[in-house]
């Protein structure tokens, strides 16, 4: 079974500091959410309120709509992965995965066999008697995940799970993640700053800043239409700029008879690096001469830094057949174009 969580003006005071700041937002049931934004955010403490570990000041947390702001963690049908997966260190692999059942009273024959089954989802089986110091970050990992379902929570907390392997277990651990939460079913609510681990793995991302949510949807909706300056800013892939300066002609339509602003001045929007080009695609498009500060082999593309004449700087992702060293390089001047579509303008 698996549940949904919903947060209702829900609040973290610390000495009279707002950590978390009356926040409404729904996570619906089997979906794999991904709680995203910078240290200090109030993302971890929002999981932990959800967990019972954190006291809620103000506001409610509704789990399949029952009120559980005041219940235990034990008593909430939740389940915690911690950052440092805070296993322990004295226990086999079997007796940690197996602890949760023996709290509850469940006989040593039946939590070790469903233990064991555990173990083996995880594919864990062969390290059942090793104990965590005998095991890789990665196979710790598998373990604490393993002791965090073996109650049949509804919902599984994950508080940066992935921040401590290296990048390229990292890549593999998020896939095995999203496998097993497809697998079972369960509600996954995880904690990251990743932009990456986030759209990699969420159905639903929730970017935070400050203690406010600052957007909710999915990773692809948010990608392509950020709300705020912030929202762009943080995932990355985006210029903020301000219809001014060598850009106040954006104030009215290129190309067109009509009067009507396309952004009025001193307007805020975003353009994505990937759409931005050296080279016109129609007449419509909005032209700004640059001058090159940087360039950047980044595999797939160049990655192209300019400024503008009224010094605000943008960034853009060349493919490596449109870029040439003679003419794109630190110095050099030349036009920059982006179709007025491609123009996001923030909704906050």
């Amino acid at each position: 079974m698996s549940g949904s969580i919903e947060l209702v003006q829900t609040t973290k005071v610390y000495d009279q500091i707002s950590v978390v700041d009356a926040i409404n937002v729904k996570v619906d049931k089997g979906s794999y959410c991904c709680l995203l934004g910078p240290s200090g955010c109030g993302k971890s403490t929002t999981l932990r309120m959800i967990a019972g570990h954190e006291a809620v000041t103000e506001g409610d947390i509704l789990l399949n709509d029952r009120n559980v702001t005041r219940l235990t963690p034990r008593q909430r049908g939740t389940a915690m992965m911690f950052q440092d997966y805070a296993l322990f260190p004295h226990m086999s692999c079997l007796d940690n995965v197996a602890y949760g059942l023996k709290v509850t009273g469940v006989s040593k024959v039946d939590r070790y066999e469903q233990a064991d089954a555990m173990l083996g989802l995880v594919n864990m089986a062969e390290h059942a008697n090793k104990f965590p110091d005998q095991l890789s970050g990665g196979q710790q990992q598998r373990i604490a995940l393993a002791r965090a379902l073996i109650c049949k929570p509804d919902v599984v907390l994950l508080d940066e799970p992935l921040s401590a392997l290296d990048p390229f277990l990292r890549i593999q651990m998020r896939k095995e993640l999203k496998q097993l939460q497809q697998k079972l079913g369960l509600t996954f609510i995880h904690v990251t700053h990743s932009q990456e681990e986030a759209f990699a793995l969420a159905d639903q991302a929730i970017v935070m800043s400050r203690g406010k949510i600052e957007q909710v949807g999915s990773p692809r909706a948010i990608f392509e239409s950020p709300n705020t300056p912030f929202v762009a800013n943080f995932i990355g892939g985006h210029n903020v700029l301000k219809a001014s300066g060598s850009l106040e002609f954006l104030s009215w339509s290129a190309g067109s008879d009509s009067d009507d602003p396309l952004l009025e001045a001193n307007t805020s929007f975003s353009v994505r690096a990937d759409h931005i080009t050296t080279q016109p695609r129609s007449d419509k498009d909005v032209a700004v001469k640059a001058e090159v500060i940087g360039t950047e082999f980044q595999a797939q593309f160049y990655l192209v830094e300019c400024v503008l004449e009224d010094s605000q700087s943008v960034t853009c992702y060349l493919p490596e057949e449109s870029f040439d060293v003679h003419l794109i390089s630190s110095g050099k001047s030349l036009y920059l174009y982006w179709s007025q579509e491609r123009i996001n303008t923030f909704r906050c």
